[in-house]
């Protein structure tokens, strides 16, 4: 019957940039199918591939309002089960996604993009260009057991170098019609950045770097700030151990106090937990170290507090550096003391890293007011180890460049110490 259906009604086939109604010619259809097939390269034993197709959900603005809305293996099915990440498509279908469209309206799903992954790419070595030789996407109607084929996007490689997922489909919403577009769009980054790009939460901000984001946080509020990252399997298969130290400097850039650490986990107004805190309102996330601050109670000569992830000695002579760390940012939230928290902006350290052996993640500053409430992403770090760290601290040269050649938005810059002699300077942005 399948085949009558298929001769009958032949598939269109299209190819990036094409365009098509999918519904225009069904009778009162309830529901699209989309089933996913590809062929793989020769696996490797060792790190066999892993295809996962993720599906967001969108409203009118574009924007996937919350992670409930996006479908993948580890989130079957969306809102009022609008979107269903299923068994029992076609046959040899590796996986499956229905699209309800009468609930996707009640839910107010605009439009819905299609993404193939590699799971855990980076981690694997892995790359679409080189494991992926074929990718192909069906639309198709379903009843019964029968089924008619609507649209089929075959996509071979070879395919951009270093791209991760690759977004094949968009189908969007318009007067009463679904349109589905070919928009073979790579993606190189992780899957955190990926699904970021798509899910906004209007309870946070992303920030980028050298964009401050000031935060007002009510009284007896405790600020936490939560630091993440995910490492590279490396050559000589040990774990690397990386310490998360907060640092308070005045106002001249210069230590006060201890450096807070998991072996000296608490300050005045600050608390290092030295574990990781679950995020309520992503269940799968977790922080890789977290840190409470009680801006109240913070010392009045502290102007700054640095948050710095560094390798130990021991690991960087064995040639350990953040070029086997991915996926590292952070986030601050507030809450009372044993009560629910809510986010306040987060930071993802795009720009890879490299040799560095310490990293600083970002610093709290005061405000014009004097009170604790700047948060400024930072994402730089130095080859440099523990005595050398130390020794920047106290001169009050940590991250300081010495000339003024060069400078990128959000570099700092000691402008008495480069032209010792300056009395007066002019500033043009």
């Amino acid at each position: 019957m399948n085949q009558w259906i298929a001769s009958k009604y032949p598939v269109q086939v299209l190819q990036p940039g094409d365009s098509i109604d999918v519904v225009k010619h069904l009778r009162q259809p309830t529901s699209l199918w989309l089933g996913f097939q590809w062929q793989a390269m020769a696996d490797d034993e060792d790190s066999p591939l892993h295809l996962d197709v993720m599906a967001f959900g969108l409203d009118g603005s574009f924007q996937c309002k919350t992670r409930k809305d996006m479908v993948y293996w580890g989130n079957s099915n969306s809102s009022m089960d609008a979107l269903v990440h299923c068994e029992g498509g076609k046959e040899a279908d590796a996986q499956t996604v229905r699209l309800q469209l009468s609930r996707a309206k009640i839910v107010g799903i605009a439009a819905v993009v299609f993404v193939v992954n590699i799971r855990d790419a980076k981690a694997r070595g892995q790359c679409l260009g080189r494991s992926v030789r074929h990718l192909t996407c069906t639309v198709y109607d379903k009843f019964g057991d029968r089924h008619r084929e609507i649209a089929r996007v075959s996509l071979s490689g070879p395919f951009e170098p270093q791209a991760v997922a690759l977004e094949m489909l968009r189908l969007v919403a318009l007067r009463g019609s679904w349109t589905a577009t070919v928009t073979a769009k790579p993606f190189h980054c992780s899957v955190r950045q990926l699904v970021a790009q798509f899910v906004s939460n209007s309870s946070r901000r992303m920030l980028l770097k050298g964009e401050n984001c000031h935060i007002h946080p009510e009284t007896g509020h405790l600020v936490c700030v939560g630091l993440s990252w995910r490492l590279l399997p490396n050559l000589r298969h040990e774990a690397l151990p990386i310490n998360v130290l907060v640092v308070c400097l005045d106002s001249s850039g210069k230590q006060v106090g201890n450096i807070i650490c998991p072996h000296n986990p608490r300050g005045r107004g600050i608390y290092h937990h030295n574990k990781a805190c679950k995020a309520e309102h992503e269940a799968e996330e977790k922080d890789t170290e977290t840190v409470e601050l009680s801006p109240s109670a913070i010392p009045a000569a502290v102007y700054q507090i640095l948050f710095v992830a560094i390798i130990p000695d021991r690991c960087q002579s064995k040639g350990h550096c953040f070029r086997e760390v991915e996926e590292a940012g952070f986030r601050v939230y507030t809450r009372r003391y044993g009560g629910p928290e809510m986010e306040i902006c987060r930071h993802e350290i795009l720009e890879g890293l490299s040799s560095e052996t310490a990293v600083e993640f970002l610093r709290f500053s005061r405000d014009k007011d004097g009170q604790f409430g700047m948060v400024s992403p930072s994402g730089e770090g130095l080859l440099c180890d523990a005595t050398r760290f130390q020794k920047h601290l106290l001169d009050g040269t940590w991250l300081l460049r010495a000339n003024c050649q060069l400078l990128r938005w959000g570099d700092r810059f000691n402008v008495t110490r480069t032209f010792p002699g300056l009395r007066t300077a002019s500033v043009g942005v």
